[in-house]
């Protein structure tokens, strides 16, 4: 995933909002990302940015739930953005040297603006960057520690695979049952696919996990048609991070983020420009 595919929607709001929470909480000594991307994107001027991050910005200040994250605090350190971090800068950054970190990617523009920022900013005696199948690469170094890891899957296709290597699926599967720590991203168009990657998971395994779930909901509410997961966010379309082999307190304010954020963003105006809102919900398989 490279820089010209704009970041900061509310997706990655949520996103970033539950990972940066999540690590912050639980002070892993190693971290993992199977597909990095970039340290940071640029922020362009439409519907969907000011719909997202810049909007979260706005909103999040009245609300005592969401102003005391250290998501809402690391964004306010720049008022008026012009860039917004990926997730391997949200984590390196809020958890430091104390961490240690392997970032994985096969796409030469990420590779190479990790490789500056690292540089830049002095993290190289922490962090790793490995230009390789991530699923394969993480699938493997876990296996060493598995209590000290937390690992994030942010795959473009959940399905897809590199030389008859584990996808996501099978990656977050060996997680769960290897008891390591992790987070996986997901997104949809249809509401009927809502909470599609937990319940899958749930016919390949009985562990745990836990998933805190987005939805574009018209005035009402309500959704009666898909909506368009990679133009805009039109009321059916939604995403959702799953959590495996983390607390029960963490799964608790995690669902108190996610409904505050429902609160902040409903009602209001949709990027389209009619009004909806945001629909949170929770699935514990």
């Amino acid at each position: 995933m490279t820089n010209t595919k704009h970041s900061a929607k509310v997706s990655e709001v949520w996103k970033h909002l539950a990972l940066v929470e999540a690590v912050t909480r639980l002070q892993p000594r190693r971290y993992a990302e199977t597909n990095a991307g970039s340290p940071s994107y640029p922020i362009v001027d439409d519907g969907e940015r000011a719909f997202g991050v810049r909007s979260f910005m706005r909103r999040a200040v009245n609300d005592p739930e969401l102003c005391s994250t250290r998501y809402f605090a690391r964004l306010h350190q720049q008022p008026n953005p012009v860039s917004y971090r990926g997730s391997p800068a949200w984590v390196v950054e809020e958890l430091g040297l104390r961490c240690r970190y392997l970032l994985c990617d096969i796409d030469p523009e990420s590779l190479d603006e990790l490789r500056r920022y690292v540089d830049v900013e002095g993290w190289g005696s922490v962090v790793e960057i490995v230009d390789s199948d991530g699923m394969a690469t993480v699938a493997e170094a876990v296996q060493q520690s598995p209590g000290d890891w937390f690992v994030f899957i942010d795959p473009f296709d959940h399905f897809a695979s590199i030389d008859e290597g584990p996808n996501a699926l099978d990656v977050v599967v060996q997680l769960l049952e290897g008891a390591v720590s992790f987070a996986c991203w997901y997104g949809y168009n249809e509401p009927a696919q809502r909470f599609w990657l937990p319940k899958l998971l749930a016919e390949r395994t009985d562990r745990a996990l836990w998933a805190g779930d987005i939805l574009t909901v018209d005035a009402n509410g309500q959704v009666d048609t898909g909506g368009h997961l990679g133009d805009a966010t039109t009321p059916g379309t939604g995403s959702g991070m799953a959590f495996g082999n983390i607390p029960v307190e963490l799964t608790a304010t995690l669902q108190a983020l996610g409904e505050h954020l429902e609160v902040v963003y409903t009602p209001t105006q949709l990027p389209s420009g009619r009004p909806g809102g945001l629909k949170f919900g929770v699935l514990t398989n």
